[in-house]
């Protein structure tokens, strides 16, 4: 087969975007991983409130 059929060819041409998809997420995902590494500020994680804090709030205190 030569290079110009093997471009037009549907198998080839199926498998080319399957291939080029992974890499894209590939590439999203090293993106990703970087921006978590750089970022300015890290996600704030929700932590209970202490036991003092929990009996500020009671009601009738």
């Amino acid at each position: 087969m030569t290079c110009e059929r093997s471009k037009s060819d549907p198998q080839v041409l199926k498998r080319a975007e399957t291939v080029r998809a992974d890499i894209e997420r590939e590439a999203q995902t090293k993106r990703n991983a970087i921006e978590a590494i750089f970022a300015k500020e890290p996600a704030k994680k929700a932590t209970p409130p202490s036991r003092e804090a929990a009996k500020d709030k009671a009601p009738g205190s």
